[in-house]
């Protein structure tokens, strides 16, 4: 069982990463730097926040998990 603490770290790890990402893509495609970075941190801010409760819910999922004996 991963701790919130955890489960929110990796998260704004993770979102960092396909934030820069997705700027560069909406930079190449956009060519406004003001714009890509808006439109980005918007629908990374949205994912991160999802990310966060699925994550949650699979935790309480038992299906495909193995017992430490």
């Amino acid at each position: 069982m991963e701790t919130n603490k955890r489960i929110t770290v990796k998260t704004i790890i993770w979102q960092c990463i396909a934030l820069t990402v997705t700027i560069i893509i909406l930079l190449i495609a956009m060519g406004n730097i003001t714009k890509a970075i808006t439109y980005g941190l918007i629908d990374h801010s949205i994912c991160m926040t999802l990310h966060f409760f699925y994550d949650k819910i699979w935790q309480n999922i038992n299906w495909g998990m193995i017992e430490n004996n």
